[in-house]
């Protein structure tokens, strides 16, 4: 029985091989117009195209979201950019200090403002992300030494993280706020990496920490 089974198994792939070698030999050309054609090209046009920033490419974008004028930008820089009619140039007193930058462009393509902070008390900053409460762009990032958002100064001894949101025209911070990490060693700090908003506008950030940090911040 079992010799009877193996040689019905042989029988029944030579048949399928040899209705098969046909197709194999003579393949279906590309161009038959039975051959259903697929396309990965997109038909939809440009919307618009945008650019800003320095001559020397001085500026590292970092995050985008939806805001109530377009689209708000969020990067880093250190040397003076220019948005269409916008420019921001660094205060921060370091040679080649990083400062974040946020930008708003809508959805011609044109730019509508750009906002930073004020660092020229001996601060610097770093852009990590940007969401959107209300149609109000909000960044977070890390910051180091003094800096002022509007009328408000933070003081941070390490590299901590900072949450800011922007008034909806741009002129100004509607708030602020920093985590306070205690100086024990030199590398503790706290690294916001990402933030969204949830239904009630509350802001949720996410990111790392080493040491002991106040999220409760100031």
């Amino acid at each position: 029985m079992r010799t009877f089974g193996v040689s019905t198994l042989l029988l029944t792939a030579l048949l399928l091989l040899s209705s098969a070698l046909p197709l194999l030999a003579h393949p279906t050309p590309l161009d038959d117009p039975a051959v259903n054609r697929t396309s990965g090209r997109s038909g939809s046009e440009e919307v618009f195209l945008a650019g800003g920033g320095g001559a020397n490419g001085n500026e590292f974008p970092a995050a985008i979201t939806d805001s109530i004028g377009g689209f708000a930008v969020m990067g880093d820089y250190n040397r003076t950019v220019n948005f269409d009619t916008n420019s921001l140039t660094p205060t921060s007193p370091f040679t080649n200090g990083n400062e974040f930058f946020l930008a708003e462009v809508d959805t011609t393509g044109s730019w509508n403002y750009a906002l930073g902070a004020d660092h020229s008390a001996g601060g610097v900053s770093f852009g990590a992300d940007v969401t959107s409460s209300s149609g109000s762009p909000v960044v977070v990032g890390q910051m180091f030494g003094p800096v002022m958002f509007g009328s408000t100064t933070h003081q941070v001894a390490v590299l901590d993280g900072f949450v800011a949101k922007a008034n909806p025209s741009g002129n100004g911070w509607a708030w602020s706020s920093v985590f306070q990490t205690v100086a024990n060693q030199s590398n503790d700090n706290s690294n916001p990496t990402a933030a969204t908003v949830d239904s009630n506008g509350d802001v949720i950030v996410a990111g790392n920490f080493k040491g002991e940090t106040d999220f409760g911040g100031t």
